[in-house]
């Protein structure tokens, strides 16, 4: 029994770093609480751990484009959602240019139905055209729309106005009335459900990344078809109702308990950009120095929550209107918690929207890990309102320099407003370290990848365009130097502003900043997939490199080189310090180490500051010399963070041992920076959970408790006076480890901790500490306990608690109750849809409910399909939860086999990648089980 224990707890290891997905995914990803999942990471990013590009064919496709002859540049959109029926009316008029001859106009229109007899072209070059006229005046012509035809496929979800008579080039009106659903999919104009005062309310609420814009109205709805808006709402009275623009008219309407809201003029924007709620809410507001209102929206009753992203907001918002040296150009910015939503936040210009998890801070029930979580995902959404917003991607293929440049600036901006909190470490980690895991696959993805359907949009809002994207440029920033950096970005904004643009258009604006040939430097790193592998061998004062593409399944033919920056770091330097040499994008290059003035160094470690998207295979003396400064820390912690983690890597790979990985975790006994030590256990439990089929598993729990139990048994479980915000961190990711590798004396004091909790004592267990303490006590307890942590889940008024006690639900042991979550996690009464991917991320990793969970998934498919499809690759997440832990080629045939005959299109590079993943797992336990189960029994 003991045996099967310690199996288990090897395998949830790997789980706490997966069940953060949603990675990013971002859309913001958010990032979880540290404590619960031992590792920063944002929804958006959640979303990018399971979600790719698109499909292998893609050279055959053509973007699915409207046609280029009509193009819209003002709308008047008046919209009337019945929070009752769960339906919407809605009338537009909207100004077109027609630049050739057309006998049809072709717009996007999904899921909504116009109304024939309503529809009309109006010609009118009358000089007081009023856009929002509801008549047409005496001096326009008008022309009949004869027929209305929807794209029978849903593929390119448009409608065709056929015209009674063809039209040539001019101004027109588009004047149509139109009906759609309230729906409750999360996307376009939907409904999310709140309790007030013990009965259920809902909010009408907006999601339109990527093309959704047009399952609330007709539009064109590309992101280089941007445009001007009016947006004018109609809704309950009693109902708080927002917009991008402030609003400047409220009218009784003729409908009785109805109050219209008329909201000023926006800039010329994409239409993924345009945002509008109604719903019963509380605000706190406050102002920049330059007087944007600035105002968080929470659930009624919950203000004070709202005070931290309040903070955070402002200060962020001043930071970025210097650093871009732009002024934010709207009059207010608003923060809205949404009680349902698909992805962590959205960065609609002027109202960004977010799950409550990722803008609501309880200063007695959220932890530390929570604020840092609320403070990036502020940044990364605000850093959207120049990157995105002012200046936006021509076409989905440049994604990431909206996603890419948001992680990079958001990290940068929180590391402003709170330097205590060592940003880049983490970053490190969190964003360049998951880059690096997911483009060492060989079906990942470049940086720009064509994409053409709305399927595939959504599969790019992944690692790839986020984390590698923000680690590229943080590269680029180095190469450049901060100055010509900050200068690049502000020429390029400057040059863009209010238009779209493309990658190249940035590599313009950093040449001009800093002279040198950037697009040269940088065009591989966009344009092709992979990175490489350094392999560095040192001759006395001379260093031989030599680059590869590295991939995680092992060797490789791949000739691709890359431009890189060697940044190297030795006893020599001063704190701080680095010498630099350029690569040229050659195969080998030999260093001349006493011409950089570090011929003398005792030891080298390249990559300095981990600025560098490479990995470094070390000879095997230079790598005993690292050993000391990793002991001693005379390397600074993103060093060490990264010698480990290219180790790890590695060995992987089968380019070096995983003994030698392991070996070389002992070198961290004396470790003490929070991230370090997170990513450090990221890989141990990555080992762990490959492991755990081997007869040796029990032998492996043994050796992780010995690195884990003594540094959670020196930090103990209770703060102490005078400790860091990162040392309360670093106690959630020791103990957490200790226990769920089977320390009884840490599953022990979990359970008397968790009774005096349920008895009333708050202060019992530190919040930081609630998820690991939940879990222990399912995983390790009966019926009781699960019914208690339940309970936690069902009465919690906090959505953060409630997700802490619905995650450790998965961890159960006893079939019954395995059988019981399966089922609730499609009980929509009890889960919210966007939390559904939290209980089968639990159960999938649980090797007690691995197999029951893939099972559950493949008899339920068609109702997964149904319910997850849409929005921001809730599918995706779920189908990676329930496959990607098997470590078997019987089990990854069997996974292809069903989705051979289950097809996912927005899942179709995931599932390749989770294929892969399990085939690379079973390769490396096939590889180094021997060496392994010597080094254990030694």
């Amino acid at each position: 029994l003991q045996r099967d224990m310690n199996r288990s707890a090897l395998v949830v290891l790997l789980s706490c770093l997966v069940l953060v997905l949603t990675l990013a995914f971002p859309r913001i990803l958010f990032t979880p609480s540290l404590s619960d999942s031992f590792a920063h990471r944002t929804l958006e990013q959640e979303n990018m751990a399971s979600t790719s590009s698109s499909s292998s064919n893609a050279g055959a496709q053509k973007r699915q484009l409207l046609p280029a002859e009509v193009k819209p540049s003002l709308y008047h959109v008046h919209l009337t959602p019945d929070l009752e029926a769960f339906t919407f009316t809605g009338t537009e008029r909207v100004r077109i240019a027609v630049t050739s001859p057309v006998s049809s106009i072709t717009l996007h229109a999904f899921s909504l139905k116009i109304d024939p007899a309503s529809a009309l072209l109006i010609s009118d070059t009358h000089p007081q055209y009023e856009d929002n006229a509801s008549t047409v005046s005496s001096s326009s012509s008008t022309i009949a729309i004869t027929n209305i035809t929807y794209d029978g496929r849903n593929t390119q979800q448009t409608a065709t106005l056929q015209l009674a008579s063809e039209v040539g080039p001019g101004e027109y009106a588009l004047q149509l009335s139109f009906v759609g659903e309230l729906n409750d999919q999360m996307v376009g104009f939907y409904r999310s459900k709140y309790t007030l005062n013990g009965e259920t309310h809902y909010m009408a609420t907006t999601q339109f990344e990527a093309t959704d814009a047009r399952r609330a109205f007709p539009c064109w709805d590309e992101p280089a078809l941007k445009a001007q808006f009016e947006i004018v709402l109609t809704v309950p009275e009693k109902l708080v109702c927002l917009s991008n623009m402030p609003c400047v008219e409220q009218t009784k309407s003729e409908q009785q308990g109805l109050t219209t809201h008329r909201f000023a003029r926006t800039p010329i924007m994409s239409t993924y950009l345009v945002a509008f709620l109604a719903g019963e809410m509380d605000h706190v507001e406050a102002a920049t120095k330059d007087g944007v209102a600035v105002r968080v929206f929470t659930p009624v009753g919950k203000k004070d929550q709202g005070v931290f992203a309040l903070d955070c907001g402002v200060k962020i918002l001043e930071y970025y209107n210097e650093y871009y040296d732009i002024k934010y150009p709207l009059p207010k910015l608003d923060m809205v918690a949404i009680a349902d939503f698909a992805a962590g936040a959205m960065e609609n210009w002027g109202l960004v929207t977010y799950r409550e998890t990722a803008v609501l801070i309880d200063t007695e029930k959220s932890g530390l890990s929570s604020k840092q979580r609320v403070a990036y995902v502020v940044g990364h959404e605000l850093a959207h309102q120049w990157f995105g917003n002012l200046v936006t991607m021509e076409w989905w293929k440049e994604l990431w320099l909206n996603e890419g440049f948001a992680t990079f600036v958001g990290t940068q901006a929180v590391n402003h407003i709170q330097p205590d909190w060592d940003m880049w470490t983490a970053f490190g980690s969190d964003y360049f370290g998951r880059a690096l895991s997911l483009d060492s696959l060989a079906n990942s993805h470049a940086i720009e990848v064509e994409v053409y359907s709305s399927a595939q949009i959504v599969e790019i809002f992944d690692t790839i365009s986020y984390c590698k994207g923000a680690a590229v440029i943080r590269m680029l920033s180095t190469f450049l130097g901060e100055v010509s950096f900050q200068k690049g970005l502000q020429i390029y904004l400057k040059r863009h502003q209010y238009q779209n643009a493309v990658t190249t258009d940035l590599w313009a604006a950093f040449s001009e900043a800093s002279g040198k040939d950037v697009a040269g430097f940088m065009g591989k790193w966009t344009s092709d997939m992979g990175y490489p592998v350094l392999s560095v061998q040192r001759d006395g004062d001379r260093l031989q490199v030599a680059q590869r593409r590295f991939l995680i399944s092992g060797g490789t033919t791949d000739p691709t080189t890359w431009q890189l920056q060697l940044n190297l770091r030795s006893d020599v330097d001063g704190a701080g310090e680095m010498r630099s040499v350029l690569m040229p994008g050659v195969s080998e290059q030999t260093v001349d180490l006493a011409a950089l003035g570090c011929g003398s160094a005792g030891w080298l470690k390249l990559n300095a500051d981990l600025t560098g998207f490479y990995r470094v295979h070390y000879s095997e003396a230079m790598a005993e010399a690292l050993l000391s400064p990793v002991r001693s820390k005379a390397l600074p912690p993103l060093d060490r963070l990264n010698v480990q983690a290219d180790a790890f890597a590695l060995a992987k790979a089968g380019i070096s041992s995983t003994v030698t990985a392991l070996r070389l975790a002992s070198a961290y006994v004396d470790e003490d920076d929070f991230t370090v030590w997170s990513d450090l256990a990221a890989h141990l439990r990555e080992v762990a959970q490959v492991w755990d089929t081997k007869e040796d598993a029990e032998a492996m729990c043994a050796f992780l408790r010995s690195v884990f139990s003594p540094v959670a048994a020196r930090l103990g479980w209770d703060a102490k006076e005078g400790e860091s915000d990162r040392t309360q961190l670093l106690r959630a990711v020791m103990v957490a480890s200790a226990g769920l590798l089977g320390d009884q004396t840490v599953i022990a004091e979990a359970k008397t901790r968790f009774a005096k909790l349920i008895a009333g004592d708050a202060s019992a267990v530190s919040v930081d500490l609630r998820f690991p303490v939940y879990r222990l006590v399912v995983e390790h307890g009966g019926v009781t306990e699960y019914e208690q942590v339940l309970n936690i889940f069902e009465s919690s008024d906090m959505h953060e608690e409630k997700l802490r006690a619905l995650r450790a639900l998965g961890y159960t042991c006893d079939p019954e109750l395995i059988q019981r979550t399966l089922d609730l996690g499609l009980d929509a009464d009890k889960v919210r849809t966007q939390d559904v991917f939290y209980v089968y991320a639990g159960l999938g990793a649980n090797p007690k409910s691995r197999e029951a969970t893939w099972k559950y998934v493949r008899e339920n498919f068609a109702t997964f399909q149904k319910r997850f499809s849409a929005g921001m690759a809730l599918l995706p997440r779920i189908i990676a939860s329930a496959t990607q832990y098997f470590v078997t080629e019987e089990k990854a045939v069997e996974v292809e086999q069903f989705f051979a005959e289950h097809p996912v299109e927005e899942a179709a590079r995931s599932i390749k990648q989770t294929l892969e993943t399990i085939r690379i797992q079973h390769q490396w336990l096939e590889r180094d089980s021997k060496a392994v189960s010597e080094f254990l029994a030694q």
